[in-house]
């Protein structure tokens, strides 16, 4: 089997997060992003990375596969308090290491800081698409069993 750890990012990851998203964004077309626009350097990372520690709407974490991010995943929330318990899910995978369910790792963790920190929903859009919220992690058990 593989060996992934997923864990909580921090701003010790600001320049890896960086290149990674950089490179994603050449390697696929089901982000929003072309390659290119909207890139971050590392401190914009590091920003993005201690807001993500201040505030309870927001959460990073990472795939890591021989001491190199390979994968992550963020939370992000609005500041305005009738939608605080609201997130909006992302995930970014190299491209080499998709196939190994990473994203589904990456998502159960998130789903399960959502449930921790009460934030009862979870929304992701794809294409313009927007998926069913989630809104527990026991709503969304069965649709991350192994097969």
């Amino acid at each position: 089997m593989f060996d992934y750890t997923v864990r909580a990012a921090t701003v010790h990851d600001a320049l890896q997060l960086s290149n990674l998203r950089q490179l994603v964004d050449k390697e696929t077309d089901h982000l929003d992003r072309e390659e290119g626009e909207q890139a971050l350097s590392k401190a914009q990372f590091r920003e993005i990375q201690i807001k993500d520690h201040e505030e309870e709407n927001r959460y990073c974490v990472v795939a890591e596969h021989n001491q190199k991010l390979v994968g992550f995943a963020r939370l992000q929330g609005s500041n305005l308090n009738r939608f605080q318990h609201h997130v909006e899910f992302g995930v970014a995978i190299q491209k080499s290491h998709w196939g190994k369910r990473l994203g589904t790792r990456l998502l159960q963790d998130c789903l399960s800081y959502a449930d921790d920190h009460q934030l009862a929903k979870v929304t992701c859009e794809f294409k313009n698409q927007i998926i069913r919220p989630f809104n527990s992690t026991k709503t969304t058990a069965s649709l991350l069993k192994e097969p």
